[in-house]
């Protein structure tokens, strides 16, 4: 943590808790505080191990302000470093689906192992549309059989290839990558049989692309989870409803 006092106004005596698996338990203190300069002071906590909610500061001791007298509390920024832990869930589950064959391809994403999709087309493709933006690990493809054809795997942003997989025969695709839509184009059979396909990684809201301050064009695709900029935020961002707007 990085703290830069107001004024003359810190704390002689604190806590720091951090909320971790759903209770808060005292990760630090004013005595682990490193602090540079004693007028808008400068501090440095160390951190700590676990995954992390929400963090709070119980301050005690502080110092009047000298300009109103008013305050005995001030700080200019409170920085918290750490590494973002993402849960990995199948994100296709229950989402539209559209493929080649007119309103087909619930079956896909019903999370049924009972039920199948069946074409009869030799060139197909399926797509599927995400919550947002989601961040991908990997794709599963249970066949009802054995794999059919080839398959080309695509992570669609803004309706452009983000990711893409080489063309190959797959039950599973490891492609790491973002998108806000899944495409499989399949070619090589003369028919096709899956129960499932499943997408596994997770989703943005629309809140939190907005706090990753979208603007225009896709740069820096590959800073992890840090700052996305989409070519077509109007499909990203449909129907945002700003509950506390910054």
């Amino acid at each position: 943590i990085n703290i830069k006092w107001w004024g003359n106004s810190d704390s002689d005596d604190y806590d720091v808790l951090a909320e971790i698996d759903g209770s808060f338990v005292k990760v630090g203190s004013r005595s682990d505080e490193v602090r540079h300069g004693s007028f808008n002071a400068k501090g440095e906590l160390p951190g700590w191990d676990g995954r992390t909610t929400r963090v709070r500061l119980e301050l005690r001791n502080g110092h009047l302000d000298i300009w109103k007298k008013k305050y005995y509390f001030g700080i200019r920024y409170l920085i918290l470093n750490g590494k973002q832990h993402i849960s990995i869930e199948n994100i296709s589950l229950h989402r539209p689906v559209n493929t080649r064959v007119t309103g087909s391809g619930s079956e896909l994403v019903d999370g049924d192992m009972e039920t199948y999709w069946t074409s009869k087309y030799k060139w197909n493709w399926i797509l599927i549309k995400f919550k947002g933006l989601c961040a991908l690990d990997h794709v599963l493809i249970d066949w009802v059989d054995k794999i059919q054809g080839t398959q080309l795997v695509q992570y669609l942003v803004g309706g452009g290839i983000h990711d893409a997989s080489s063309r190959g025969s797959y039950d599973r695709v490891d492609l790491a990558g973002f998108g806000a839509q899944l495409k499989i184009i399949l070619r090589g059979s003369k028919t096709y049989s899956i129960r499932e396909i499943s997408a596994l990684g997770t989703c943005f809201s629309s809140r939190d692309l907005f706090k990753m301050k979208i603007t225009s064009g896709f740069a820096e695709p590959d800073a992890k989870y840090s700052a996305y900029v989409l070519s077509d935020i109007g499909e990203i961002i449909d129907g945002f409803e700003c509950d506390s707007c910054f």
